[in-house]
């Protein structure tokens, strides 16, 4: 609990603004809580921000037994982002966070939230993720297979959002988080589909 108290406050250290001059908020808890002994990480806490429904970035608090406290973040959104940190700019990425695309050969999206759950799970495991990597750690040129979690991170959407029903994967190596899915079903009636797009939480080559 002291740890957790610990990141969530580091955490809330950084204020993330959407198209330079709006804030979005974090969620009060993570979405994601793990560790890995073998490499020394003590504990580590995966927390969102989200604009009006949509989520716009992820950011790991990770705690080293020996080598104190780093941070990741990654944006998941197409607009421009940065973060301040004690009013300071630290983080403001050149680039889209991730790209979506249409999902091959879907279904419809269901009408209930029960059902469009369903339907996520299902289409998650369509999916399959492999890093590369490479000394000093790793041998070169090795392949990593990631394990999807079955549950997913957090559910998203709304009348405000792009998506309207959204849910956000996570593949991992061993118990760390390595690449992002991101499943959401948007557009009208008739038009809706489901959309995906990956991001990573890692600096290794992800396929």
């Amino acid at each position: 609990e002291e740890r957790l108290a610990f990141l969530t406050e580091r955490a809330e250290d950084y204020q993330l603004f959407l198209d330079r001059d709006r804030s979005v908020r974090m969620t009060p808890q993570p979405v994601f809580r793990w560790s890995h002994p073998v490499a020394k990480l003590e504990d580590a806490a995966v927390f969102l921000w989200m604009d009006e429904g949509q989520p716009v970035a992820l950011g790991t608090m990770i705690l080293h037994s020996e080598l104190g406290l780093f941070t990741e973040l990654q944006s998941v959104t197409s607009k421009s982002l940065k973060a301040l940190k004690h009013r300071d700019t630290v983080w403001e990425p050149a680039q889209k966070g991730c790209q979506f695309s249409p999902v091959p050969n879907a279904p419809k999206p269901a009408d209930t939230a029960t059902e469009r759950l369903t339907q996520m799970k299902t289409l998650s495991r369509r999916f399959g993720a492999e890093l590369t990597k490479a000394p000093p750690f790793y041998s070169e040129g090795s392949t990593w297979q990631l394990r999807l979690l079955p549950k997913q991170l957090a559910r998203y959407g709304g009348p405000k959002a792009t998506a309207f029903d959204g849910a956000i994967f996570v593949f991992c190596h061993d118990t760390d988080p390595e690449l992002i899915l991101l499943l959401e079903a948007s557009g009208e009636a008739n038009e809706a589909a489901w959309f995906f797009a990956f991001a990573p939480l890692t600096g290794w080559e992800a396929k």
